[in-house]
């Protein structure tokens, strides 16, 4: 797998990988969307208790 920067700055996938690879990658997309979904749901706890009455 290759990676090269696109011309809006960010990472397109090249992909040159096996069966195996792929299922990790799927994997790693699927534990990194996790912790984005919960970053975001953390910050929007934080954000609704700072403006709670």
């Amino acid at each position: 797998m290759d990676l090269y920067p696109s011309s809006q700055g960010d990472l397109k996938f090249q992909m040159r990988v096996g069966l195996r690879d792929e299922e990790l990658l799927l994997e790693n997309i699927d534990i990194a969307a996790e912790d984005y979904a919960r970053l975001i749901r953390n910050l929007i706890l934080k954000r609704l208790v700072e403006v709670s009455p």
